[in-house]
């Protein structure tokens, strides 16, 4: 079989219509939106990650430009979990928390790549698997004549479409909650401190990108109350 054969069949099996469909359905919900933003971000953050520690993972030394990429990519990556914390309304830990690494550095790079791509793959299919739908009567104005006629037309089961939903983000719940784990240790294992001091650098990123934004700083939300583990 030819690369040119091969590439026929895959455009005609691109579900275009379905994802069209998919789409439709999972913009109608802002939360839903905002999941698959952060974590598209996530993913393309981790793997920016891993691309800054390419020669660490491959068994050479860490050099002083790697760690201060690296400091800026989990800024970046910070903000993605928090913004998925905050729609999947899953807990997080004090910024001032220090968590010591088990295991390697590599490990936890890995790891965190690939639990951003778990979250990815469940994005995925509430964006690109068309929801499920009932079939009902519904008078549908003919374009020919102009008249409404009785027909059967498909509808979204919202019931299903909800419960289907709901099982993805509670499967995501338990990937972001591995995925803020190894971020605190990883944090503290790159740089020696807690994640607040990366969270600061990019709040400041913050306050450039976004000068139309009035930033408030004066009244702080609560954090988990969390005593400092012991490193």
């Amino acid at each position: 079989m030819t690369i040119g054969t091969f590439k026929r069949h895959v455009g005609k099996t691109l579900a275009v219509k379905v994802t069209k469909s998919a789409l439709r359905n999972a913009t109608k919900n802002s939360a839903r939106v905002q999941i698959a933003q952060a974590t598209v971000a996530l993913k393309g953050n981790t793997g920016r990650l891993l691309e800054i520690n390419t020669q660490y993972l491959l068994g050479m030394q860490a050099t002083q430009e790697m760690k201060d990429e690296s400091f800026v990519a989990m800024g970046e990556v910070g903000y993605d979990l928090i913004a998925l914390a905050r729609v999947l309304k899953v807990k997080l830990p004090s910024s001032t928390k220090k968590i010591k690494l088990t295991g390697t550095r590599s490990a936890a790079l890995l790891m965190l790549d690939g639990l951003s791509t778990n979250l990815l793959r469940r994005v995925e299919q509430g964006l690109f698997v068309a929801p499920k739908t009932t079939m009902v009567k519904k008078l549908v104005t003919m374009p020919q004549t102009g008249k409404q006629e009785e027909r059967n037309v498909d509808v979204v089961d919202a019931d299903a479409d909800v419960a289907a939903e709901l099982e993805r983000q509670n499967e995501m719940k338990s990937f972001l909650a591995g995925a803020i784990d190894v971020f605190w240790r990883l944090c503290f294992d790159l740089f020696g401190k807690a994640p607040e001091a990366v969270f600061v650098a990019k709040f400041e990123r913050m306050q450039k990108d976004f000068p139309n934004v009035a930033f408030d700083t004066t009244t702080e939300e609560p954090e988990a109350v969390e005593e400092a583990a012991t490193v």
